[in-house]
């Protein structure tokens, strides 16, 4: 199998305080990810993994690798939405 690696950079007009939290609070991320209604309202961290079925079946997971406060994250999604599990790493500086 061969790795796609995809690089995107966009610049967002807002304080870094409240882009980090609708990045990391799982009430900001079920308005731009299927994240589950299941998980709690804390703050992602690190070491944490969230793990719930898909409503046309399958799986997806995301597993928070690393966390550093309004500075950098990275998350390991592993997904089987297109019908084979995929995996996309999250880095941000």
């Amino acid at each position: 199998m061969s790795t796609l690696i995809v690089t995107d950079e966009i610049i967002i007009h807002a304080p870094l305080s409240k882009v980090w939290k609708v990045l990391t609070y799982p009430i900001y991320i079920r308005r731009w990810d299927d994240f589950p209604d299941t998980c709690r309202e804390h703050p992602l961290k690190a070491g944490q993994v969230y793990f719930w079925e898909l409503p046309r079946g399958g799986y997806s997971s995301h597993t928070v690798v690393k966390l550093e406060r309004e500075r950098r994250m990275h998350i390991s999604l592993l997904s089987t939405t297109r019908g084979y599990p995929f995996q996309i790493r999250t880095v941000g500086t």
